[in-house]
């Protein structure tokens, strides 16, 4: 959605590593926020998002208005009926639904060969993963690792958002994601008592809340022991500012 950061670029490299064209598309989807969320607000930055890719060699930029993506007669959305209504989709009901029609219409506006993602998002890539595989679409998901601030914090757009010293406290989500994943490799436990523990560290915080903690399996169905292989997931909110992350145990 614009405002690119390290963790963009580090999705456009990829790409041109490995492609013979790169195709970048910026666009801040208004079918995925709710009307309390940020839409007007949300951080944009166009002219250096194109120098940015222009430096990296990008070689084109797809950049649609609301008119183009939504026109007065759009009527036809996109629904997954099952990952979809747990975690991000118990806060945000609105949230995929936006985000699983305007990639759809990215993929058929565009028809990639791959399409590349970042994991900090995970539970929508493993939903953009199985629309793929419902509606017999023809291209790769290729994943790429989440970039991360010096401290830690996940990289985000609404990062921008946050002050220097905030953005160091906030590593401390990371910190509780790696000491719940050590949780689990040491020994099987109960997810409450890392539940627990998770928050208490998040609780130190001044103005931060935790939103979920949640341990699931590899495509985000619910399961009852915290063993390997499983995702932590997580989505803190600090002040105004939405964070989520996640971790993988393997």
């Amino acid at each position: 959605m614009g405002s690119l950061h390290a963790g963009h670029l580090s999705l456009v490299k990829k790409s041109l590593e490995s492609c013979d064209l790169t195709i970048v598309s910026i666009y801040v989807n208004p079918e995925q926020f709710a009307p309390d969320e940020d839409l007007e607000t949300y951080p944009r930055s166009i002219e250096s998002d194109i120098g940015l890719l222009e430096k990296l060699g990008t070689d084109a930029l797809f950049l649609p208005s609301d008119k183009m993506m939504y026109p007065d007669t759009f009527s036809t959305y996109i629904t997954e009926d099952l990952i979809s209504k747990n975690l991000e989709g118990i806060s945000r009901p609105q949230f995929f639904r936006g985000v699983l029609t305007v990639v759809l219409k990215l993929f058929n506006i565009i028809k990639p060969d791959k399409a590349v993602f970042g994991m900090k998002d995970y539970q929508q890539l493993v939903l953009v993963e199985k629309m793929i595989l419902d509606l017999n679409l023809d291209l790769e998901i290729v994943r790429c690792e989440t970039v991360r601030e010096n401290s830690g914090l996940a990289m985000s757009s609404r990062n921008r958002y946050l002050s220097e010293n905030e953005i160091n406290q906030l590593g401390i989500i990371y910190i509780s994601l790696e000491n719940a994943k050590k949780q689990i490799m040491n020994s099987t436990q109960k997810i409450v008592k890392i539940k627990d523990t998770f928050l208490k560290n998040i609780s130190t915080i001044n103005h931060a809340s935790v939103d979920y903690f949640e341990i699931v399996s590899m495509d985000c169905k619910q399961i009852k022991v915290a063993e390997a292989p499983c995702v932590i997931l997580v989505a803190v909110i600090y002040k105004d500012v939405r964070l989520i992350d996640n971790i993988i145990v393997k």
